[in-house]
């Protein structure tokens, strides 16, 4: 009596752990895809691309080095700019960060 709750053949074992990993498998990869859902959702399309972020930062040091000049260094500016803003939105009229050069001081008579 008690020797026959595996069946005849001896494979309720194997039936039972089948069901079990057809029950938990899906649950613990939906549980995966959920949280790397909310994660994604989270960042939203209006928050700041990392990549945007560092290459205005790599400008900026390039530029405080030296390596590019003041017009490339504004023409990597407004390419960012016009990534960063949909189209039709308009051109700003001075790329964020951009240095301002101070005016040449009026000749003394």
């Amino acid at each position: 009596m008690w020797g026959c709750h595996d069946g005849p053949n001896g494979w309720g074992w194997f039936w039972m752990a089948l069901m079990m990993a057809l029950v938990w498998v899906p649950l613990i990869l939906g549980g995966i895809w959920l949280a790397r859902a909310l994660r994604r959702a989270g960042e939203g399309p209006d928050a700041p691309q990392r990549h945007e972020v560092a290459a205005r930062e790599l400008a900026r040091r390039a530029y405080a080095r030296g390596e590019i000049d003041r017009e490339r260094f504004i023409q990597m500016m407004a390419d960012l700019d016009q990534t960063e803003r949909p189209p039709g939105a308009g051109r700003p009229a001075e790329p964020r960060g951009v240095p301002t050069e101070a005016a040449p001081a009026p000749a003394a008579r």
